[in-house]
């Protein structure tokens, strides 16, 4: 792998983006040289992922659905290569022959593709036409190129058949280069709701942003990108992909010299009479950052002190001692002492991150103006909404339309309108910064996350992952310090956690599983390790040691 391999799988582009680079990269190099560097990686992908089913090319059953233009006729191409390779293959042509790439479905035809124009095509039992339902729930893989990057909005009627038969077919389904029916820079789905559903999306030149966050998440499956040599053409990256081993490279394994004030200090806010699970898994997750003491404020002190007696709990943050930065809100309700206590947090002079409740009591009782003296006083506020609240926050401050731009214009608009590091949670989670043109999204996280408490474990790491950095840091330096990208590594270790938990639970995974599974994800020697227990590392080693991506995996047994 180049460094230019390296470089594409770490960054995200607009659709508008892509097709500028291809223009100009098509002025150095022929189009039909672009058209086959992508053909024959989507092919190679094809076969693989047949394979991995236990089904060779040359017995497969191949159903295509093309569209017009190149990305019908990437599809067609690939469709002749394997009909070449000795499967059955056939196209249906959704817009006729007219308007169809003409070489691909002339190198289609004389590989032997059997070509349907849609017009004598059904979906239902009708003897006189050719019955699309029927071939593509025998198929082996079905292949979708209907529209490419350069088209959005309503997804045409004459399209709507075919994608509902490629969203019902068992066969394995594929889409090129982008899923038909999700726009390919915001993730968001086209306003009929209707969309390709694809187990794996091989996307080409560079990776869209709207692969990786939203409803394109789910539509693009696995997604694989093939190089064609776009990278000298790209513009500044607007999405930086936080990557596994920045992950791991967060959390310094402490050394002999090492004490509890040395590693940081975090405190959290969090909990209430009808939510102290949320101060325990906050709590719990801050303990496992790498961080040396945690502190605890809030109405959950002797069920906190029950479960963690390391931790110094008390119900007063005046009380409560020094913290390198203090999390606010997991929990802790909406009565008048949780105000009290948002109060007194954003006056703190540390670092606050604002979760859960914490956002809920921002949107109501706060202003733009109050993180805005924090920021000019060099304090970073970090907020963690999901999507109801991110949804209170700019409905709070006028913006609420910034939500039909998608994903990465809401997390950027929370950032600015807020002057806070911003990391919208869901599927392909967006973090932000303040003025800045630049996002990070976390392709790791998966379904393991989708359960309760989950948000409130990533707060309490996020707030022990800032500690740490702290104390490895003289206060000169904080300036230096990229606040998005941290807050992503944090996200993306709560991500491995989540995954970790999966790979080793007998059923569904839960929040207390996740902290089982923060483990001492450590740099040694700048080596990234991970400590996994000894117990998981039995149950299933072969996914434990793909959990962990390059680093050295060590075990730590029970005593």
């Amino acid at each position: 792998m180049t460094s230019n391999d390296v470089w594409l799988e770490q960054v995200a582009f607009s659709a508008d983006q892509v097709r500028k680079a291809e223009a100009a990269m098509m002025k150095d190099v022929a189009p039909s040289t672009l058209m086959a560097r992508a053909v024959y990686g989507c092919s190679v992908q094809l076969r693989r992922s047949l394979k991995s089913r236990g089904i060779s090319i040359t017995d497969a059953r191949v159903v295509s659905l093309v569209g017009r233009g190149n990305n019908g006729g990437d599809t067609l191409f690939v469709s002749a290569d394997c009909a070449k390779r000795g499967a059955w293959v056939d196209a249906f042509l959704a817009g006729g022959t007219a308007d169809v790439h003409k070489e691909a479905l002339l190198a289609a035809m004389n590989a032997g593709v059997k070509i349907h124009e849609t017009e004598s095509v059904t979906v239902k039992a009708d003897p006189t036409r050719t019955n699309l339902a029927t071939l593509i729930d025998k198929a082996d893989v079905a292949l979708a190129g209907l529209l490419g990057i350069g088209s959005v909005g309503p997804l045409r009627k004459e399209f709507r058949p075919l994608v509902k038969a490629f969203n019902d077919s068992p066969a394995l389904r594929l889409a090129v280069d982008v899923p038909t029916g999700i726009d390919p820079t915001t993730g968001e789905i086209n306003e009929t709701g209707l969309a390709v559903e694809a187990d794996l999306t091989v996307t080409f030149g560079a990776f869209k942003t709207g692969l990786l966050t939203g409803p394109g998440v789910e539509h693009a499956g696995e997604v694989h990108l093939i190089d064609i040599g776009l990278g000298d053409y790209l513009p500044k990256p607007p999405v930086r992909i936080v990557s596994q081993h920045q992950a791991l490279e967060i959390s310094r394994e402490p050394v002999r010299s090492s004490d509890k004030y040395s590693r940081g200090v975090v405190g959290v806010i969090a909990g209430s009479k009808n939510y102290p699970g949320a101060a325990l898994l906050a709590v719990g997750a801050a303990r496992r950052s790498g961080v040396g003491m945690v502190r605890y404020v809030g109405p959950c002190a002797a069920e906190v002190i029950n479960e963690y007696p390391d931790v110094v709990a008390t119900n007063s943050l005046a009380n409560a001692g020094r913290a390198q930065v203090w999390l606010d809100g997991p929990g802790l309700g909406k009565d008048i002492e949780a105000k009290k206590l948002l109060k007194e947090s954003l006056a703190l002079a540390t670092p606050l991150v604002i979760d859960a409740d914490g956002l809920n009591l921002l949107a109501v009782h706060a202003s733009p103006k109050d993180l805005k003296h924090r920021l000019k006083q060099g304090l970073v506020t970090l907020l963690t909404p999901h999507a109801g609240e991110a949804t209170r926050l700019l409905e709070a401050v006028g913006e609420r339309d910034l939500l039909d731009k998608g994903r990465i214009a809401t997390a950027k608009g929370l950032a600015d309108s807020w002057r806070s590091v911003t990391l919208l949670k869901g599927p392909g989670t967006v973090v932000a910064a303040p003025n800045s043109n630049q996002v990070w999204i976390d392709r790791l996280g998966d379904q393991s996350l989708a359960t309760a408490g989950s948000g409130d474990v990533l707060s309490g790491l996020l707030a022990g992952v800032v500690a740490h950095r702290l104390a490895g840091t003289s206060p000169s330096c904080d300036d230096d310090i990229d606040w998005a990208k941290l807050s992503a590594q944090a996200v993306a270790w709560h991500a491995l956690s989540g995954k970790r938990a999966a790979s080793t639970s007998q059923n569904f995974v839960t929040s207390a599983d996740m902290l089982g599974h923060l483990g001492g994800s450590t740099v040694r020697n700048g080596t990234p390790r991970v400590q996994i227990d000894s117990q998981a590392i039995m149950h299933n080693v072969g996914v434990l040691v793909q959990s962990a991506g390059g680093a050295e995996v060590w075990a730590v047994g029970k005593a």
